[in-house]
């Protein structure tokens, strides 16, 4: 091969191929904009689903919480009066008290918030209450009422609790959040009296 040829055939091999209509597609401010378009729409509508998800979740935690405040009231009235223990029956009515009072607060925030709500709780908040009536039907007739109430009042306080600490987190409202965190300071008080209640019968 002489000089010439193989100058050729390096210069052939150097030239640049001819650019596909593919990539010159690719390549144009057009398509530019309509990917970065495309990729906006993907952003808003990811954050637009995990905000309608967070707002879902918040309704519903509300409402749980709403329903058992009203099944703790309603142990409360419907078992009070046949509590033997006199520490106990005060105990029971100051956390009445505290209970009654953030339920109100929760019905104010969710008419404000929801236009007048009809609230109904999750299958398993529901199911929970049905389990509270049972338990303390049970304890009566058995004897042992005080300490199954003790025991189990104990435990919808920790609930509530922590049904509260979502909530403080989750709403905007100052007014609410400032009720919850009362409601929270006194229940924390008042659970160890029923938690030692229950721990010394």
């Amino acid at each position: 091969m002489d000089n010439q040829a193989y100058l050729d055939q390096i210069a052939a091999s150097n030239r640049p191929e001819k650019a596909s209509k593919f990539s010159s597609i690719i390549k144009s401010n057009i398509f530019k904009l309509l990917a970065a378009a495309v990729g906006i729409f993907v952003i808003v509508f990811i954050i637009g689903q995990i905000l309608s998800g967070v707002q879902g979740n918040t309704k519903q935690t509300l409402f749980n919480f709403k329903v058992r405040l009203d099944n703790v009231i309603g142990a409360i009235d419907e078992y009070q009066g046949s509590i033997k223990s006199s520490r106990l029956r005060s105990y029971s009515a100051s956390l009445s008290t505290i209970a009654s009072s953030t339920q109100q607060s929760v019905e104010e925030y969710a008419n404000k918030t929801y236009s007048k709500p009809k609230i109904t709780g999750s299958d398993e908040v529901n199911k929970a209450g049905e389990e509270l009536k049972n338990d303390l039907f049970n304890a009566k007739i058995n004897g042992l009422l005080d300490r199954v109430y003790a025991r189990k009042l104990s435990y919808e306080i920790s609930i509530i609790m922590t049904e509260e600490s979502k909530l403080i987190k989750a709403v905007k409202d100052n007014d609410f959040k400032k009720a919850l965190q009362n409601s929270q300071d006194s229940l924390s008080v008042i659970k160890d009296s029923f938690t030692s209640f229950s721990e010394t019968k």
